[in-house]
């Protein structure tokens, strides 16, 4: 059905026991509410499937950093089957109204269900039909999901007309519980219910769960759209958790269990920091280096316009800022702070002749000559620089989208340098410049110059020596490189949130997977530098997931004040030391899998895909 489904680029599925997801990729700059509205109405012909599943659901949209969130549910006194009833129906409607959330599923939940657990002999003995208990049990109840049974169709009740007043008819269900239930009378006998079954409240079989403080509970995990921000998501969804405390009385609700938000203020704090240091060393370098207060302050206000420059054309452009946009702009300050410097000692030493020479020109005169004769070269050198970078526009596919908006705002910031060095530098050189300054170059400008004269001066002359030292570096890098050890090509975050993945053998129970979850969260929790700990089995409905209950993710917090890189070894050997031969393992924060994820598509290091349309002999050759 959705083959040839326009403007579809690829179609990727994925099957497990129970589930089938499929994911459409469009091509870039499809409209998402009229892709999801085409492929809505093939959905619509679905009843040309087998009805032997659920309708399928299609999800909204998310970040490729989708998760935000992760709250944790427990009790003492409710049951689980009651804390689903409550997240199900209370809590996750009111999380999906708040804005920016694209989906919220729920790990662990066991919906309430009325179970009629037959004994086939018993059965045979009372010469009763299973056909018989099931048609009993499903029109006692206020609706069957079976088609062939009275309650598939429960209609209403009617109404009954008075001679002023038409009263509408409800019908109460008198079966809300597992003993009203075991009362009702078998049809075609005199037999009940309790009589050839157990009837119990209980939950469906389970395709996920979630343990939280060493014991099976719930977990919600709150996604957000791609346009959406992290920090105001989260701020809202706690504001929302706030206000369902009264409603949700005698379950707790642990926000903390993942929380990206967190992370993100801790380094939004550093980055102000570090940009307010390197700020005040850009500021000593310039005044150390120019000599000249004055070309220092022209050199600052130069730099702060440029980058402001760049992201006020960001802004405009709709463009959120993240770490992507950030490196391009940090990049691109390099640039700026070369300009900067180029123009303002270039504009100084032009004033510096002129107050040498004793000429009637004006400051101004001579700083707009200083302008025309630096023009060409900040124009030339701008293209150089641009066309440097230009490659990786040519990127395809998700590298290319993932290191673009980098490249997007390096080159507006270097634009925005050349467009300050030709206006906002001249207009201060002639506001702060006097018509004369001192003859002599600063004694630091002077001392660097000598040095490097004399550095440079015997290569020239002996232009050989120069040629041979570059071989030596050619051979030299020809045989170091190869042997330098390989680092990621994405940076590295210490982030507060680590993620353990655990793959059991296929087939692997829940309970036995569980068990080996519990394990390992238990001794997690009592590691030096770990906050708390929480756990996902398999799968949820509406979920991100494709996995069975083989699988599992334990969620670590970290404490910020602890040290890092020690946390992480500790964590990797309890992991090493618990898994044993179990279950595969991998330890990864959270942004580093999905970056990893984004840039490679896959988290291994070799990937061998087999096509093909015969199943069995593709599985051979697998």
């Amino acid at each position: 059905m959705l083959n040839g489904c326009p403007f579809v680029e690829e179609i990727q599925s994925e099957s497990i026991p129970g589930l089938s997801s499929i994911k459409l990729i469009f091509e870039p700059g499809t409209d998402i509410l009229e892709a999801r509205q085409m492929v809505q109405e093939r959905l619509i012909e679905v009843y040309a499937l087998p009805a032997v599943s659920r309708p399928p659901v299609m999800l909204q949209p998310v970040a490729s950093a989708n998760r935000v969130m992760k709250v944790g549910l427990t009790s003492d006194s409710l049951s689980l089957i009651q804390m689903s009833v409550l997240a199900r129906w209370t809590v996750k409607p009111r999380l999906m109204g708040v804005p920016g959330v694209a989906n919220v599923s729920i790990f662990g939940q066991r919906e309430r269900q009325l179970q009629v657990r037959v004994d086939p002999q018993q059965l045979h003995d009372e010469g009763i039909s299973l056909d018989q208990i099931i048609e009993t049990t499903g029109n006692s109840l206020w609706a069957s999901p079976l088609t062939w049974l009275d309650a598939a169709v429960p209609g209403t009740g009617g109404f009954i007309d008075t001679p002023n007043q038409r009263l509408t008819i409800m019908h109460l269900n008198a079966i809300t519980t597992a003993d009203e239930l075991a009362e009702v009378v078998i049809a075609g006998t005199d037999k009940r219910l309790k009589d050839v079954a157990e009837v119990v409240e209980d939950h469906q079989l389970l395709i996920g769960d979630a343990i939280v403080d060493d014991a099976p509970s719930l977990m919600l995990v709150v996604e957000k759209f791609p346009w959406a921000s992290t920090t105001e998501v989260t701020n809202d969804v706690e504001k929302a958790l706030v206000a369902l405390g009264p409603a949700v009385e005698g379950m707790k609700m642990d926000a903390s269990l993942f929380r990206p938000a967190t992370y993100i203020a801790t380094a939004t704090s550093n980055m102000n920091y570090a940009l307010l240091i390197s700020g005040g060393l850009v500021a000593a370098a310039l005044l150390l280096l120019l000599g000249s207060w004055r070309s220092a302050v022209i050199g600052i206000v130069a730099i702060g316009t440029s980058v402001i420059t760049a992201g006020f054309v960001l802004y405009l452009l709709g463009v959120q800022v993240n770490l992507l946009i950030i490196m391009g702009l940090l990049v691109g300050v390099v640039a700026i702070i070369d300009d900067a410097v180029v123009d303002v000692h270039n504009i100084a030493r032009r004033i510096r002749q002129h107050g040498e020479r004793g000429t009637s020109e004006s400051v101004s005169w001579v700083i707009r000559e200083s302008i025309v004769e630096m023009r060409g070269v900040l124009v030339y050198s701008t293209i150089i620089v641009l066309l440097a970078f230009a490659p990786v526009f040519f990127l395809e596919g998700i590298s290319g989208a993932f290191l673009q908006p980098a490249g997007y705002a390096y080159v507006l910031a270097v634009v925005a340098s050349l467009l300050v060095g030709l206006t906002v530098t001249p207009v201060l050189s002639v506001v702060l410049y006097p018509d004369r300054i001192g003859a002599d170059e600063p004694a630091q400008q002077g001392l660097i110059a000598t040095r490097y004269a004399a550095l440079v001066a015997p290569l020239l002359r002996r232009p050989q020596t120069a040629f041979a030292v570059v071989a030596v570096l050619v051979v030299a890098a020809v045989v170091i490189i190869p042997n330098v050890r390989q680092e990621a090509l994405s940076p590295t975050f210490k982030e507060t949130d680590v993620v353990i993945s655990l793959d059991a053998k296929p087939g692997t129970s829940h309970p036995a997977m569980s068990k080996i979850v519990t394990e390992m969260s238990g001794k997690l929790r009592n590691t030096a530098g770990v906050k708390s700990v929480a756990a996902q089995i398999g799968r949820a409905i509406t979920s991100d997931e494709v996995a069975d209950v083989n699988s599992a993710e334990i969620w670590a917090n970290l404490d910020p004040q602890a040290d890092h890189e020690s946390t992480m070894a500790a964590i990797r050997a309890v992991v090493d030391y618990g898994a044993a031969d179990l279950v595969d393992r991998d330890v990864h924060t959270f942004l580093a899998d999905r970056i990893d994820d984004a840039v490679t598509g896959e988290g291994h290091g070799l990937v061998v895909r087999v096509y093909g349309d015969d199943l069995k002999k593709v599985e051979e050759l697998a």
